[in-house]
């Protein structure tokens, strides 16, 4: 079976989450500008050639149990403040770094993925 790639975008905070609509039209949600943010790094994803990015907040609160790498600073759509952001690269497991996805082809996407953030700096 081939291998089914995907992109994720994390943040962290405070939501509201339910179901909204009325008794015809009922739908389960989330919204905020936590969610609103967390699409917006799912989608830079493609953009610089990455799978996991997630935002400053996130980072902080995982930097101990995962190797992260900053990739960029960046006004998400919507947003009026800057958002640094960064890689999830690897789980730190007794104090050595394990990789969360160990194939040829990653580590070819993560040498792109540092020619991607190094071209996407230089356009600034």
């Amino acid at each position: 079976m081939q291998p089914f790639h995907t992109r994720f975008g994390i943040h962290v905070g405070e939501v509201v989450v339910g179901n909204l609509g009325s008794s015809e039209r009922m739908n389960y949600t989330v919204l905020g500008n936590v969610v609103n943010l967390a699409a917006r790094l799912e989608g830079l994803n493609k953009q610089y050639g990455t799978q996991i990015l997630v935002s400053e907040s996130v980072y902080q609160r995982i930097r101990h149990a995962f190797h992260c790498r900053f990739f960029d600073t960046v006004i998400a759509k919507g947003m009026a403040a800057e958002t640094r952001v960064y890689e999830l690269l690897n789980e730190i497991i007794e104090g050595h770094i394990a990789n969360l996805s160990v194939s040829a082809s990653s580590s070819n996407k993560l040498c792109q993925s540092e020619g991607a953030q190094k071209g996407y700096g230089q356009r600034k």
